[in-house]
Formats: C-alpha cells, structure tokens, sequence
C-alpha cells in the first residue's frame, strides 16, 4: 500500500501545481516539498568538508557614450609677397644623393676626376639645387616652393606665441598648407649664392663646406590655406600668416635660423 501511495504522488509530480497540492494533502505526504539549496558557509566549504567553488559574477559597467564633434574645413586664398633680400631656395637633388649611396654601397665605382669637376661646378649646383616643377596653370616648368615649408613655417609662428606651445597638438592638425608645390605668381630670375658654411662633421668635428644656393630677390605667392573654424578664426589665420611671415619665414637661411632670407608680407586675402 506504501509503494502504491508513493507511485501515486510521484506520477503527481508531473501534473499541474495544483493537483500536486491536492495529492499530497489526501496522502499525507510532506517529503514531496522540493528541498530548499543549503546556503553556503561563511568558510566556504560545504558539509562534505570540500571546498566550494563560486563562480564569477560579471561585473556589468555603463556604456560610455563619447561625443566626436563633425569635422569642419574652411579655405582661403592669401597672396604674399616677399620682402627683400628675397627667398633662397636649397633642394637635395635626389640623382645626387642616390649617386652617393650607390658608390657607398658598392653598386657603382667612385667617381672619376672628370665627374668630380662637373658635379662640384657651380653652374651644375646651382641648376640641381632649385625646386621646379611644371605649372598647371601655365604648363611652363618654373620655381616653386613646397607647401609642406610653408605649412611648417605656419606651426612654428604658432610655437613663438606665449602659452602656446602646450596646444601644439591640437593646432597642428588645425591648419595646413594644401598646395603640394607653391608656384610663384611673380617672380624674378634666380642668381647663385655661394658662400663657405660651417657644419658638424664626424666625430663633431667643425667642417666648411661651399653651399650652392639659388635666390630670387622679388616674388609673389597664392597660399591656399585650410583650417578647422573650431580652433582658429578667420581674423586669426590672417594674423598667424603675416606673424610668421616676419619671425620665421620660408627656404634657407630665413629669419627663423638667424638669416635675412624668405620673408614675405600679406597682400591680400579672400574665402
């Protein structure tokens, strides 16, 4: 009869909640209540003497909501124009320099007397030494020089405003020259300049060595210039240009490295 009462209340089990309930009040039976889980011991170990192992809760954090400001882009045109003594242009010629590191690393034999005399000339120099490039515009290949010269111009002039340097890598990105070479609207025929200049050698050693450079005494540029509105003005771009104009300049030997050379002035400005 026991094992029958027992059939009974365990094929209950599987009915609806309520039947179950019904089940085990006409028989009696008080074993079929579900046993509740045992806490755990503050030791954290169970009743078998073994060690309880927990498992790790994630930890759920706040999405971080990140606001990314919509980029802004305004350009404007500035003419410039040099003031005097002019503007001197240095490029490396890249035949010469890779005619050096082949004789370096044994591709080609050192050069010859005769090569020695052409490539040390002055009018050899002086015509490997300027930026040219074909203008676009008249389709001539003329003097330029790069834009990356200018866009650096610009970022130092920055620098030599007070407290201005711990924003520098926020200005930076700011503005840009955009043009990739800066042709000269007006501009005069280059002359060489050739002078003895002291440099470090090996070992730091003093050298003087005779650098070749090209000038150009009158010039006139269109600087297209590219700036975030969110960190600079029109009217400060206007000021930063002719500031770095004067204090740094452009090409060698400018005011920036103790020269005379690569200053300009604004002419005019347009957006």
């Amino acid at each position: 009869m026991a094992r029958r009462n027992t059939a009974v209340a365990t094929a209950a089990l599987a009915v609806e909640p309520a039947a179950v309930t019904e089940a085990k009040k006409a028989l009696g039976f008080d074993f079929l209540e579900p046993a509740l889980p045992k806490k755990p011991r503050k030791n954290g170990k169970n009743g078998n003497g073994t060690t309880e192992i927990k498992e790790p809760v994630a930890k759920t954090s706040p999405v971080m909501s990140i606001y990314v400001p919509k980029p802004q882009r305004v350009v404007v045109e500035v003419a410039v124009r040099g003031l005097l003594p002019g503007l001197m242009m240095d490029r490396k010629d890249p035949a010469d320099l890779k005619r050096g590191d082949d004789i370096k690393n044994g591709l080609r034999p050192p050069l010859s007397k005769k090569e020695i005399i052409l490539y040390q000339s002055s009018d050899y120099r002086f015509e490997h030494c300027q930026y040219k490039a074909k203008n676009p515009r008249t389709k001539q290949v003329e003097n330029y020089m790069p834009g990356t010269s200018f866009t650096a111009s610009l970022r130092d002039g920055i620098l030599l405003v007070p407290g201005m340097e711990m924003m520098r890598k926020k200005t930076d990105p700011a503005i840009v020259v955009e043009q990739e070479c800066v042709f000269f609207t007006k501009f005069s025929k280059p002359h060489v300049d050739e002078r003895v200049v002291h440099q470090k050698g090996k070992g730091g050693q003093i050298v003087s060595i005779v650098r070749t450079r090209a000038v150009i005494d009158e010039w006139e540029a269109m600087l297209r210039i590219a700036f975030d509105p969110g960190v600079f003005t029109l009217e400060q771009v206007a000021n930063l240009v002719a500031f770095a104009g004067y204090n740094v300049g452009v090409g060698n030997f400018r005011p920036q490295k103790r020269g005379v050379y690569g200053r300009w002035e604004i002419v005019a400005l347009r957006q």
